[in-house]
This record gives C-alpha cells, structure tokens and sequence, in this order.
C-alpha cells in the first residue's frame, strides 16, 4: 500500500481508502497476530497496554490543542 501512496500521491481517493479503511484493518491484524503469539494470560496485560497507550495519546493530543489555542493572537 505504500508504494501505491507513493507513486498516487496525489489521489484523494487512495488517501481516503487508506485513512479510513485500510489503516484499521492494519491494526486490527497487527493486534490479532499479537494475541495469537502470546499466552491466554497476558492477553489481558496486552489489553490494559494498548488502553493506556490511548489514553496516554489522547492526553497529549488535548494538551497540544489547548496550548494551539493559548499561543493564538488576535489579528
């Protein structure tokens, strides 16, 4: 897909598909083949992991956005 982007840059299309679709299912594999490889066990210490790494970015993302909207003058 990536030598697709590459070479398509410029097609919305290919973008949109990839965005929306394509990356989803991209993690959702990476995530399936992560379970199968591991113990029944540590399945739920994979869980609480990937929890917290979202809730770590989503933390961040805010923060950047409220510091966007602090550093902005009035024109």
């Amino acid at each position: 897909m990536s030598v697709l982007l590459s070479l398509h840059w410029f097609n919305p299309l290919l973008w949109y598909t990839y965005c929306l679709r394509m990356r989803e299912d991209q993690e959702i594999a990476c995530d399936a083949f992560a379970l199968s490889r591991i113990n029944p066990a540590e399945s739920k210490d994979y869980a609480f992991t990937i929890i917290k790494l979202l809730e770590t970015f989503k933390i961040s993302v805010r923060q950047q956005t409220l510091q966007a909207f602090r550093t902005t003058r009035k024109l």
